[in-house]
């Protein structure tokens, strides 16, 4: 009789301590991996919303889409829409603005990584309304001095000074990352989370001597970056040229400012 050889205890310790160390390895770059996917269908979203504002702009004469009615019709007298701030979340609400012709696949609307966690956030707006669950509709804002009411806004293509630097449409935090006053510091970004769909900075005069001061809201903070250092991630952001590119809220100083304003630098 031929007798089988058992694996000792000892030996089913260590195979189990190897494929634990081997998870541990594994679990962090599955992560990476996982986020840059996430990153990769983000930016998408962001192109197909580019070309969405090309086309409207190429229909209306070189004129931007309305930042207050590009999404949402203000006069359609939908109940809820009266509630700005809880916009974002409110699952009842029907898109139909201007844009909307061009953005009518949904799945487009929706960072996975907001998606993720926006759902255990609470909504920023001091006046949310608690009948209204947390149901993550959309995460991106259009640029308060594309088609807006911004100090200084401008209404057509042709008055951006340099398209190719000039963000239409970027993600935007549900948290506001300090406000102290005291001008920018690497955790004072912003003074607004998202409570709507328009993304506007008023800029630090201490950077940009043509900045309007004020604080205001700051690009995503939750790319490609642990949870932990939330506040230290990136965004995604589409440009007046339909480029997309990963842009940051904290370096250099007062950067969204910059990536936001239209205008000739004094």
């Amino acid at each position: 009789m031929i007798k089988r050889r058992a694996f000792t205890l000892i030996e089913l310790l260590v195979v189990i301590a190897i494929i634990a160390l081997l998870m541990g390895i594994m679990m962090p770059v599955l992560g990476t991996v996982k986020e840059q996917a996430r990153c990769t269908i983000c930016q998408t979203n962001l192109h197909q919303y580019g070309l969405a504002e090309r086309m409207y702009i190429d229909a209306n004469h070189g004129y931007f889409s309305p930042i207050w009615s590009w999404l949402y019709d203000p006069g359609s007298g939908q109940p809820g829409l009266d509630n700005v701030g809880c916009q974002w979340h409110n699952a009842s609400l029907q898109p139909d603005g201007l844009l909307w012709p061009y953005l009518k696949e949904k799945d487009i609307h929706m960072c996975p990584t907001f998606k993720s966690f926006a759902r255990h956030m609470p909504c920023p707006n001091p006046k949310h309304d608690t009948s209204i669950p947390i149901e993550p509709q959309y995460s991106y804002s259009k640029n308060a001095y594309l088609g807006g009411d911004a100090p200084s806004f401008i209404l057509m293509e042709t008055q951006v000074v340099r398209p190719s630097g000039v963000v239409v449409f970027s993600e935007e935090n549900t948290w506001v990352i300090g406000d102290d006053e005291n001008g920018w510091t690497p955790n004072d970004l912003s003074s607004a989370a998202l409570n709507d769909n328009v993304l506007f900075n008023r800029g630090d005069k201490k950077y940009h001597s043509y900045a309007i001061g004020g604080g205001g809201d700051c690009f995503a903070t939750y790319h490609l970056v642990s949870s932990r250092r939330r506040n230290h991630g990136y965004g995604n952001a589409v440009f007046v040229d339909g480029h997309v590119e990963r842009v940051c809220s904290w370096e250099p100083p007062d950067n969204v400012f910059s990536l936001l304003w239209p205008n000739k630098r004094k």
